[in-house]
């Protein structure tokens, strides 16, 4: 099972304040891993995602995000939208759900759902404000992983290829640098 489909299940079967906070930190999360794909790899960058760092909190990363181009107008009105849903829940300490007034109407607010659907397919909205939540989120999800996924195969994919390619050659001598090339690459998903 992939991490999304883990969040999703667990979204699932959590309370709403639970499930709110708990989505809104894998949104959190993932901003700070497409951060990452694109700043040098020194272990001083890693303060700004700490403590007091500059990129500690949700709403820096996606105000960074959006300023660098990284994400579109909708995915930064919705993550705003993910941002101040997730803060409601952490802040209303009694009774807090998806049935709130406010949240609802912050639940209604969701653009990229309603751009991902093709014209006539208005009815497979989602109708209730924690499904809309929990669609949207997964449309955040892709379109933010499938930016640092890019990144990530600029900055790998030579030695995925040389991987490749040395297996296909079937020239045993080579072996040796094929285990490198694996520890590399394996080294790179860390």
């Amino acid at each position: 099972m992939d991490r999304y489909s883990e969040i999703v299940h667990m979204f699932h079967t959590e309370s709403d304040r639970a499930a709110a906070i708990l989505v809104g930190s894998y949104l959190e999360i993932l901003l700070g891993k497409l951060l990452r794909t694109k700043f040098i790899q020194n272990p001083v960058v890693e303060d700004l995602f700490k403590g007091t760092g500059a990129l500690a909190t949700f709403s820096s990363r996606i105000v960074l995000c959006y300023a660098l181009g990284y994400i579109e107008d909708n995915t930064y009105r919705d993550l705003n939208l993910v941002r101040r849903i997730r803060n409601h829940f952490a802040h209303n300490i009694e009774n807090a759900s998806f049935d709130d007034p406010e949240v609802r109407s912050r639940c209604a607010k969701f653009s990229l759902v309603k751009h991902t659907l093709k014209s006539g397919q208005e009815e497979y909205l989602p109708q209730d404000a924690r499904s809309k939540f929990i669609v949207s989120v997964g449309i955040m999800s892709q379109s933010i992983t499938r930016e640092f996924s890019d990144e990530w195969l600029k900055r790998y994919g030579v030695v995925i290829t040389a991987i490749v390619r040395a297996e296909l050659s079937g020239d045993s001598r080579i072996v040796p640098q094929i285990f490198i090339l694996r520890m590399i690459y394996y080294r790179c998903l860390l």
